[in-house]
């Protein structure tokens, strides 16, 4: 397709003008300002040109002839015989016309049209352009090969894989430091996992060891606690059977002291009084020596006891271990002291015997006397050794059939030993208060127990949200990390800091309204920027944020004064009925109403819409704003699509700063919900422990009441076989009745003897006395009290020492520490030892009174000696009893201390007892262990919970919690995946756009480069090609030229003249042009550089290529002009414009001239 002529009606300098073209070399020649060009602009704005600049004109109407109205060119194109024309018209308005074969069409159907036979304006080589080509720097000149290969393309392509790098590499990053950040926290949350799981180990363990421990205590404890009960019944019936005994006895000394009143009586009446007198002397005496004795008796066994509580106390609080040494220590000092008395006595009794060998210097008659005291003393010890044998076998006969006499009783009485109904009932009704207590018990529990399970459920509540608080605090300090700060959140930061100093900064629209989620994007899409606006009480106000923003640097920001803020006018109530409104902004924020004027002025009356359809057609009628965040202006302007999510760092951080308070109240709360379990839980041991304490009350009474009912059904038993028992009995007493006669006649016959010897002793005593003193003085006498008294000591400390020997291995157990018996023991104490030293010094005075009395008793009793021996068994007998009966107190006195010993232990016993139950109830569910070594468990139990000490606070719910978040992190590691893999794909897919870029580039540059050495050869007698400064990366480097003339060196661009350079140059474009050949070239003054050599070469150049497509060119240059095959003139007309003059060359026909 060539272009076969030009019409040209008011366009530029032609008013009118019509070109005829030929098929070849055609060129327009003419004096400068005549229009030439022009006809270059004609074809350009028939071929669509828009640009003013490219058609040499400043605005539209230049390119309209003098005042016309309508500028229009039309072209005539004709290909294979078919003939098409295009127009080109132009109003005056700028409105234009596009006419193809006479219809109208639109611009780009006409270029489609131009661009199936390869026509368009890149057809023109227009003035300069040569010049351009030459001084293009290499790479702009490379970039020309870029073009014609569509390198565009690929560097769209790549641009827009390298955007898509971008936004993937964006992601990755965000997702990596999440990733990092996850895995952070989750480094954390298994730390608190395993340390959960291991806290859950050892307290499963350290709960078996606190149950198996609890179980051996529980079974030991239940086992002396019973054991505690049933000796506890078998002390009180002992002590029953004494009492009754000891009843018994007094009531047969009150008998025995009337019969001796009796015999007193008589005596009084033979001796006229005296003897009466010493009578009652006597007995006053003994009594007074019996009473002492009782006293000490009583004060011994007091102070044994006293001794025994105080060392228990003090085995309790010095622990078991430093009392056991404090007796040991005891019992040496016993035995160092018992040593010391001990060589003492030997000493004294050497001293003795060294007096009493000096006895050969005594008289015959002392000699006698001291044998005969020695011979009587042994005869008197002999018959005292018998009547205490005597006497005892009596007072035992005696005892045992008063003891028959009495069962005997009660047999025939059909009465117990006890009450046993009342006891029952007692113990019915101790049962039942206990119980009644444990029912109490149960139902104060319950509430402790519901509330327990309400702190239970609570914690993990807390520890949810502390970990959902946790979690969202990492997520924004993410999105922090991943924004940066920028001059207006600083300035922002600052401003808000100001509230306290300043009066009357509110805070930012964003900080003062509220709204719903669904219309978040609608919201923030509408007020945009304005969300940082700082709303201020007014302008004096606003001065001073922006005059402390400017001394500290810290950037600008935009503020609100309610005094002076012009706020838009009311809104249109009409646009509300569209089709489409939700309603206008304003409305669906919430704010405080003294900030009305500031939300009115940032809301600007703009109308949210359901959807972009809908406010279309609503566009120029107000500011409008979609739910999906399309904003439209009132203009007309549109602002949408999809950014990156914009954070507002000082929400984020506020929000931030909540949820750390969340997870620090959380933690508070949850940390007082755990102490307050913990005190819930000690209360509840301790109402375990109550209740258990009723239970124990109730079992004790329960054993009681067993102990009751077998013994009453064994004295059932026993009235059962009544009658025989009865005939036993009545024996036994007829037996015991014969002996006691035996015994009483022995008796007799003894104190009678015993008497006789008694005077006879004392007879001889009184002679060796007399002598002794008389030459001894009272030395002997003296010695012998000193060694009576070292064996009293001797015998009290060995007394003593048996009894702290035998008491020792009660030190060795822990015993009740009760600090105020101690004090009251010790109290005690000092009372006794007062009363056993006032009772030693009654006996001691006593005792030598009695002598007296008794010799002067023996004087008289020669002259009523039968009643006096009657009396003396009377008195013996009263005494024996009386003795027997302080034997029995005294086991009475002793088994009282051990049941009331018992008693403290048990109270012990049943307060550890009641306490391990509570505690076991704790662990009902646990699996007890199978070892039964308590140290073992103890010192395990110590090890585990100095570890779970050790583990400190630990959150169960991080076990559960932990699976979830790893299986989290792996999803966010394969999205991680993803997006590697997505990345490496992109940089594939760019390697493969470079790749592909290059292997295109070099087949156009290998095309033009032949296509250049072609056209060179073509005037040239040589090689010229085309010459890449990097042809390994061409796009790194530029293009230039390379030519070898024959018999010449290589030249390149920069080393030719100005000519070579030009007709280079537009051998270059040529060669460009041939890579995507045309039919068509048009060429404006591309010669103007070459001289009369080049110039033919170029014309001849201009020959070849003209075989296959038609040359329009513009020239001064007479070579080129001669190889034209027509010529179209072209001159200044004046006022008519330019004119046309043409002519048709070397066709073979004669030239012929066409003036249009």
């Amino acid at each position: 397709m060539f272009i076969k002529k030009i019409v040209m009606r008011n366009f530029k300098s032609f008013k009118t003008g019509t070109v005829h073209l030929t098929q070849g070399v055609c060129g327009i020649v003419g004096p400068n300002g005549s229009g030439k060009t022009n006809i270059i602009d004609s074809v350009l704005f028939a071929f669509g040109e828009s640009s003013l600049k490219a058609m040499r004109v400043k605005r539209t109407k230049d390119l309209i002839f003098q005042d016309n109205n309508v500028a229009e060119v039309a072209l005539s194109l004709e290909t294979n015989g078919a003939e098409h024309e295009i127009k080109h018209m132009l109003r005056k308005d700028g409105k234009t016309k596009y006419l193809l074969d006479g219809k109208r069409v639109k611009k780009y159907v006409m270029e489609e049209f131009l661009a199936r036979s390869r026509l368009s304006k890149n057809n023109v080589i227009k003035q300069g352009e040569v010049q351009r080509i030459v001084e293009m720097n290499p790479k702009d000149r490379r970039e020309l090969i870029d073009f014609i290969a569509n390198v565009t393309e690929y560097e769209t392509k790549k641009k827009e894989a390298l955007s898509e790098l971008d936004k993937v590499d964006d992601k990755l990053k965000e997702a990596r430091a999440v990733l990092s950040e996850r895995e952070g926290f989750l480094e954390e949350l298994g730390k608190e996992k395993r340390d959960a799981e291991t806290f859950l180990d050892l307290n499963a363990r350290l709960k078996r060891v606190n149950a198996t421990l609890l179980s051996i205590d529980v079974e030991e404890l239940s086992k002396e606690f019973e054991s505690l009960v049933d000796a506890s019944a078998d002390s009180r019936s002992k002590l029953n059977a004494l009492k009754t005994q000891m009843d018994a006895i007094d009531a047969d000394v009150a008998a025995i002291n009337a019969t001796a009143e009796e015999v007193n009586a008589k005596i009084v009446a033979s001796s006229q009084g005296k003897e009466l007198e010493l009578q009652r002397d006597i007995s006053s005496l003994e009594a007074a020596i019996n009473q002492a004795q009782a006293t000490i008796i009583e004060r011994k066994a007091s102070l044994e006891k006293i001794e025994t509580v105080l060392r228990d106390v003090g085995l309790n609080r010095t622990r078991a271990a430093d009392e056991v040494d404090g007796g040991r220590a005891r019992i040496s000092s016993l035995k160092e002291a018992c040593g010391e008395l001990d060589g003492m006595l030997s000493q004294e009794n050497e001293k003795y015997k060294r007096i009493m060998s000096a006895s050969d210097e005594f008289s015959k008659d002392f000699q006698n006397a001291r044998q005969a005291m020695e011979s009587l003393q042994e005869e008197m010890n002999g018959a005292k050794e018998r009547l205490t044998v005597v006497q005892a076998e009596a007072g035992k006969t005696s005892e045992i059939r008063r003891l028959r006499e009495d069962q005997l009783d009660r047999l025939r009485a059909g009465t117990p030993l006890e009450d046993f109904a009342s006891r029952k009932k007692e113990l019915a009704s101790q049962m039942k208060l206990a119980k009644d207590e444990v029912a109490e018990m149960d139902a104060a529990s319950k509430a402790l127990f519901d509330e327990e399970r309400d702190l239970n459920e609570r914690i993990p509540r807390l520890e949810d949200a502390i970990l959902a608080a946790k979690q969202k605090a990492a997520d924004i300090n993410i999105r922090l990390r991943g924004a940066s700060a920028d001059a207006l959140t600083r300035s922002l930061e600052a401003v808000i800091a100001m509230r306290e100093k300043i009066k009357g900064i509110h805070g930012t629209v964003q900080e003062l309204c509220s709204y719903e989620t669904e219309y978040s994007v609608a919201v923030n899409a509408a007020l945009g920027s304005r969300m940082n606006y700082v709303v201020v009480d007014d302008v004096k106000t606003a001065g001073k944020v922006v005059e402390y923003l400017k001394e500290n640097k810290l950037g600008r920001i935009s503020l609100i004064p309610l005094d002076k803020i012009q706020t838009p006018p009311s809104e249109d109530e009409k646009l509300l009925k569209k089709k489409g409104a939700v309603d206008f902004l304003i409305n669906l924020v919430e704010f405080d109403a003294r900030f009305k004027r500031a939300f009115q002025f940032a809301c600007s009356n703009t109308l949210v819409m359901r959807d972009f359809d809908s406010a279309s057609a609503l566009i120029n009628e107000g500011r409008l704003v979609t739910m999906e965040g399309e904003l439209i202006e009132p203009s007309g302007l549109i602002t949408g699509g999809k950014g990156g999510e914009r954070i507002n760092i000082l929400k984020e951080r506020a929000d931030l700063q909540k949820h750390e308070a969340a997870v620090k109240n959380s933690t508070d709360e949850k940390r007082a919900v755990t102490d307050r379990l913990y005190a819930l839980r000690e209360e509840i041991r301790a109402s375990r422990q109550e209740r258990e304490r009723s239970q124990l009350k109730a079992r004790s009474a329960e054993i009681e009441l067993q102990h009751v009912e077998n013994e009453e059904k064994e004295f059932e038993r026993k009235r059962h076989d009544l009658q025989k028992s009865l005939d036993e009995l009545r024996s036994g007493i007829s037996e015991c009745e014969e002996q006691l006669r035996n015994y009483e006649e022995e008796r007799s016959d003894i104190i009678r003897k015993l008497s006789d010897l008694n005077v006879k002793y004392l007879d001889a005593k009184q002679k060796v006395d007399f002598e002794t003193e008389g030459r001894l003085g009272n030395a002997v006498k003296e010695l012998e009290h000193k060694i009576s008294e070292l064996r009293i000591q001797l015998s009290a400390k060995q007394s003593e020492l048996g009894a702290e020997e035998k008491t020792l291995s009660g030190y060795e157990r822990q015993l009740t520490d009760y600090e105020k018996q101690e004090r009251e023991r010790k109290e005690e104490e000092s009372a006794s030892r007062t009363q056993m030293t006032e009772a030693d010094g009654v006996i001691k005075k006593s005792r030598s009174l009695l002598a007296e009395r008794t010799k002067e008793m023996r004087e008289l009793s020669k002259s009523y000696g039968q009643l006096a021996d009657e009396r003396e068994a009377l008195v013996r007998k009263a005494n024996e009893l009386g003795n027997r009966k302080g034997k029995l107190q005294f086991e009475f006195e002793k088994i009282d201390g051990t049941e009331r010993q018992s008693e403290l232990r048990r109270v012990e016993v049943e307060t550890r007892l009641s306490e391990a139950r509570a505690r076991l109830e704790e662990f009902a569910n646990v699996e007890t262990l199978d070892v039964t070594d308590k140290a073992e468990l103890l010192a395990e139990k110590s090890r585990l919970d100095e570890n779970v000490r050790a583990l400190g606070m630990v959150n169960l719910k991080a076990i559960e919690l932990y699976d979830q978040r790893v299986g989290e992190l792996n999803e966010h590691k394969q999205r991680v995946g993803q997006l590697k893999t997505e990345k490496e794909a992109i940089i594939s897919i760019i390697t493969e756009i470079e790749g592909r870029k290059k292997n295109t580039f070099m087949q156009a540059f290998n095309a033009v480069n032949d296509n250049f050495r072609q056209l060179f050869r073509y005037v040239f007698t040589g090689d010229g090609s085309l010459y890449l400064e990097n042809p390994d990366n061409p796009f790194e480097g530029g293009l230039t030229f390379q030519v070898k003339l024959e018999n010449k060196e290589v030249k390149y661009l920069e080393l030719m003249s100005g000519g070579e350079k030009s007709l280079v140059a537009l051998m270059f474009l040529f060669a460009i042009q041939s890579s995507n050949p045309t039919s068509v070239y048009v060429l404006d003054e591309a010669d103007a550089a070459l001289d009369q050599e080049n110039s033919r070469k170029l014309a001849l150049l201009l020959r070849q290529l003209s075989k296959q497509s038609q040359f329009i060119i513009v020239s001064h240059n007479e070579v080129v002009c001669q190889h034209a095959d027509a010529l179209i003139g072209v001159a200044m007309a004046g006022k008519e414009g330019s004119k046309i003059v043409q002519v048709k060359l070397n066709n073979g026909e004669p030239p012929k001239a066409v003036e249009g």
